[in-house]
């Protein structure tokens, strides 16, 4: 179990968080306050579904 924590301490690190921040992909970062409808909106202007 101590193994399974350290690797997600790792694969959630800031550093990685950066780094697919800057990857030029593509990111929503997760928002409680956002509606799933509003998320969902956000991934149709990103991908140009909406027009």
């Amino acid at each position: 179990m101590i193994n399974f924590r350290e690797c997600l301490k790792r694969i959630n690190s800031q550093e990685r968080y950066m780094m697919f921040q800057k990857s030029g992909f593509n990111v929503i970062t997760r928002d409680e306050n956002r509606s799933i409808d509003e998320t969902f909106a956000l991934v149709e202007s990103m991908f140009g579904l909406n027009r």
